[in-house]
């Protein structure tokens, strides 16, 4: 029987391919397809004539129970999705924050700081050496500070 299902659903997804149709049916169970929302019942002629009128029918209940429930099912696994897609951005900002962390210490933020005071100093060939040996200083004690 399973292996008619299964001709079955193959043939029914070549037809629904060939118009065009995204959708795709398997022969397989929820269960075996690891999916959490429960399948409705078949109501049969009888029971559908009567949900047609109004008249509720026990299967028909049992369907719109599963409906709901499969309602929530969904909702949490769009949440779920929801929750994994943020939760990686967060870890790629932090990511990208680490990557920027090692240049921005506090050992390593004081030179830059200093720079612009010693940059004021008028730029003459004298000045620029003096500048230049200062700055080879504080690239010293900030290498002496690291180790």
């Amino acid at each position: 029987m399973e292996q008619w299902r299964e001709q079955w659903a193959e043939h029914a997804n070549k037809a629904l391919e060939r118009e065009g149709i995204q959708d795709r049916i398997s022969h397989l169970s929820h269960e075996a397809r690891g999916l959490e929302v429960l399948p409705t019942i078949h109501l049969g002629h009888v029971a559908h004539e009567m949900e047609k009128r109004g008249v509720e029918s026990n299967r028909g209940t049992i369907n719109r129970d599963r409906e709901e429930y499969n309602r929530v099912v969904v909702d949490l696994q769009t949440y779920r999705e929801e929750k994994r897609a943020l939760e990686q951005e967060l870890a790629r900002q932090q990511e990208q924050k680490q990557q920027v962390e090692p240049f921005n210490t506090p050992t390593k933020r004081v030179p830059v700081q200093e720079v612009p005071n010693i940059s004021q100093v008028e730029s003459t060939l004298l000045n620029m050496e003096k500048q230049f040996k200062q700055l080879e200083e504080k690239a010293k004690q900030v290498k002496d500070t690291d180790q």
